[in-house]
């Protein structure tokens, strides 16, 4: 066995016991969702996370329930930026991707959902670096997940008046 998969095998070990000690939910994620699957809007996740962790994580905070399709590492071979992930999902959910928005916190995620043709969101909170995400010119920036909500009716609204 090699050096780096015995470190990488004791991280996800230490990680597993751990990782819901010190993860939290951003403000507004859980009103977000709820307003989201009310409407019943499909919503998946597509992260790079072994599945094994983002069950977890997404049990223990009673999200899981909100999460039609649920994509991990393990189930593409190419990684973001790539838009496998999003491709799959897009296929799972049958949606296409001029309805579909990803909303990521780094510029792999931007990237991610450029490259797969859909509508792109950033927070400015998360992993990414603020200034390298907005070079990238994602479709929005928000502060907050319930700024989906005031799209979203915006979007209604438009729709209703035209």
């Amino acid at each position: 066995m090699h050096l780096f998969d015995r470190v990488f095998g004791r991280f996800e070990k230490i990680y597993g016991e751990s990782c819901t000690n010190y993860t939290s939910l951003f403000p507004g994620v859980r009103e977000t969702l709820n307003f989201l699957k009310e409407r019943k809007i499909n919503i998946g996740i597509a992260t790079l996370k072994c599945r094994t962790l983002t069950e977890k994580i997404l049990k223990h905070f009673e999200l899981d329930k909100y999460f039609s399709v649920v994509l991990c590492l393990e189930d593409v071979e190419n990684i973001k930026p790539h838009s496998e992930i999003i491709e799959k999902l897009l296929k799972k959910i049958n949606n296409i991707s001029e309805e579909t928005l990803y909303v990521g916190d780094s510029e792999v995620d931007v990237l991610c959902g450029k490259n797969a043709g859909v509508y792109t969101c950033a927070v400015t909170y998360g992993t990414g670096d603020l200034q390298s995400i907005v070079a990238l010119q994602p479709d929005f920036i928000i502060t907050n997940l319930t700024k989906l909500i005031f799209y979203y009716l915006k979007k209604l609204r438009k729709q209703i008046i035209n």
